[in-house]
């Protein structure tokens, strides 16, 4: 048999091209789509940044769970006029946070204006003073400590015997106060009218743990306490008081013991 070998014959690279030539079609159409969709973004972040944000500014701020709510907008440094978009919920909520007397906040932009803060403020059951300064301080039912706002009232009740560390700007607290401090939370909630008859709270340590010596406002007979503080006993004690007042027994009564079954009074003379 014999072989022509003047026959044409077609290079492998050529028998390849009509498969090669359709995706190499294909791979500049995908090219093409991908610059007009970079381009489309582009137009639309310029359209956004120069027409549409400059229109979308903060108008309204709304702050929830505060009586002081100009000092929070002053604080977070938020102006009517703001652009919207530059608004960080994140950065703002943190920035609360930041604040000892807050114990949560929660922050919400709403679209296209507002701005709504919800913050839960940490409710003081007394207060504190700094050993060196005399500086006075506000403690919760947690035992956060945070400096009293200037124009904060202070109705409420010193408590005193808290370690401060040398330097420190705030004391030190034993976690066994923390449950003392719930007990006085709920005094307060339950009975503001018994809170308010309390001067103050002493704490004094012992081996066993701890007492909580009581000064009222109208007796000069203090009340040792042990937990739990209700106000079941703190009105048992108040109605000992009177009677101690109706019998004139305050000059020879040092102090009124209610840490036992049975309240003690234990009599001295009074210097």
């Amino acid at each position: 048999m014999v072989t022509n070998l003047s026959s044409p014959w077609t290079p492998m690279t050529d028998r390849a091209s009509p498969s090669i030539r359709p995706a190499r079609s294909a791979l500049r159409r995908g090219l093409v789509v991908l610059n007009i969709g970079l381009l489309s973004v582009i137009i639309l972040q310029v359209g956004f940044y120069t027409w549409l944000a400059p229109r979308l500014v903060l108008d309204y701020v709304q702050i929830q769970g505060t009586a002081r709510p100009q000092a929070l907008i002053e604080y977070l440094g938020l102006k009517k006029g703001t652009p919207f978009y530059l608004l960080d919920e994140n950065q703002i909520q943190e920035r609360l946070m930041a604040l000892p007397e807050i114990r949560s906040a929660s922050v919400l932009k709403r679209f296209p204006d507002s701005l709504t803060i919800v913050v839960d403020q940490r409710q003081p059951v007394g207060i504190v003073l700094h050993p060196e300064s005399l500086e006075v301080f506000l403690i919760d039912r947690e035992g956060v400590v945070f400096p009293k706002q200037s124009d904060a009232r202070l109705d409420y009740l010193l408590i005193s015997g808290l370690f401060w560390d040398e330097g420190s700007t705030s004391p030190r607290l034993d976690p066994r106060y923390v449950s003392f401090l719930e007990d006085l939370y709920q005094v307060k909630a339950q009975e503001p009218g018994i809170y308010d008859l309390i001067s103050e709270v002493k704490i004094e340590l012992s081996q066993t743990g701890f007492t909580l010596k009581i000064a009222f406002v109208h007796s000069r007979v203090p009340v040792l306490f042990s937990r739990p503080l209700t106000v079941d006993n703190l009105k048992q004690a108040l109605l000992l008081l009177d009677l101690i007042r109706t019998e004139s027994w305050e000059q020879e009564v040092l102090e009124l013991d209610m840490r036992t079954a049975a309240p003690v009074f234990r009599k001295g003379v009074r210097s």
